[in-house]
C-alpha cells in the first residue's frame, strides 16, 4: 500500500511540475503605437504599425485593415470619436482562417493600412472635423 501511495504521490508531482512550467505568452498592448492619419481627402483613416523593439510580433488577422480596409466582427471595440458622437465600425466576415492566422512583424518592420470613412457609415457632415479612431491592438511575442 505504501508504494502505491508513493507511486500516486510521484505521478502527481509530475503532472504538476510538467502544467507550471508551460511558457505563458506575452502580451503587449500596441493601441498607443498606431499612427493615425485622417485623409478627409481619400475618405478613409490611415493606420500605421512600426516595430522598434528586438522581438517580433504576432496580431491576430482580422485585428488589422485587410486589403479592403475591413476588420472582422469589430464593431464592438472599434470606432470613430467627433463632436461628440460615435460611429461603430461595420461587422464585417472577412472570412476564416484555419492555420498560421497571425500577421507576423519581425523588428524593424511595420504594416500599413486604412479604413475607409464607408465602413464607420460617416456622414459627409463630419469629414472635415477633427476625428478620434479607437482601435485596440493586442499582440504577442513569438
Amino acid at each position: 500500500m505504501h508504494y502505491l501511495y508513493c507511486a500516486i504521490v510521484v505521478i502527481f508531482a509530475s503532472l504538476l511540475s510538467a502544467c507550471s512550467s508551460v511558457k505563458s505568452i506575452r502580451e503587449l498592448d500596441l493601441s498607443h503605437s498606431v499612427i493615425v492619419i485622417d485623409q478627409a481627402d481619400k475618405r478613409r483613416i490611415e493606420v500605421q504599425l512600426r516595430n522598434e523593439t528586438s522581438d517580433a510580433w504576432c496580431i491576430d488577422s482580422g485585428a488589422w485593415p485587410n486589403v479592403g480596409g475591413s476588420l472582422s466582427f469589430s464593431s464592438q471595440y472599434v470606432w470613430i470619436e467627433t463632436g461628440g458622437r460615435i460611429f461603430r465600425i461595420t461587422d464585417e466576415n472577412t472570412g476564416y482562417c484555419a492555420d498560421q492566422c497571425s500577421i507576423r512583424i519581425l523588428p524593424g518592420g511595420g504594416l500599413t493600412g486604412h479604413l475607409p470613412y464607408s465602413e464607420f457609415a460617416l456622414p459627409e457632415s463630419v469629414v472635415n472635423d477633427q476625428k478620434q479612431l479607437v482601435l485596440p491592438l493586442i499582440a504577442s511575442i513569438c
